[in-house]
């Protein structure tokens, strides 16, 4: 067995740690705590304030709560039929819930910007694949008028 000097923080720390009952005490501690215990008034004072926490905690006794368990299968039953119930409301309800800058008691205000930035997206994305023309076409149609011209100038002339 090894001896350990035994002071009022080791004492306080070591009946933290495993209660005021020294059959619990490690082997090393045990009898250095004890001899403390029977010399010291404040090792006497921090076993008796611990002591009713000590009781307590050993204390085995649990009762079964036969209400408790049937609020509990009550609240799961409930929760599934919430589930099922939300899968049966219609899309635009769902949408609206989904924007909407309070949804679910929080302030969710980038949903509604998201859905703004669509159409945005939509527009750029066209504007990048739509052709709007090439430079061949362009000189087809200065051709055209220019023709045109010609054409109503030749009318008038004759």
């Amino acid at each position: 067995m090894v001896s350990h000097e035994m002071n009022i923080q080791r004492f306080r720390k070591l009946v933290e740690a495993y209660g005021t009952h020294s059959e619990r005490w490690p082997e090393d501690d045990r009898q250095a705590a004890l001899i403390f215990l029977e010399t010291d008034l404040d090792a006497i004072k921090i076993i008796s304030d611990f002591k009713s926490l000590d009781d307590a905690l050993n204390a085995d006794v649990v009762t079964e709560s036969i209400s408790l368990k049937t609020e509990i299968l009550d609240r799961i039953s409930h929760t599934s039929d919430d589930r099922t119930e939300s899968r049966k409301v219609d899309l635009l309800t769902r949408l609206w819930t989904w924007l909407a800058p309070y949804s679910n008691g929080s302030f969710v205000i980038w949903r509604p910007a998201m859905a703004a930035c669509i159409p945005l997206l939509a527009g750029v994305y066209l504007g990048i694949v739509t052709e709007t023309g090439s430079d061949d076409y362009l000189l087809e149609w200065e051709e055209d008028i220019y023709v045109m011209g010609l054409v109503s100038e030749n009318e008038e002339q004759e």
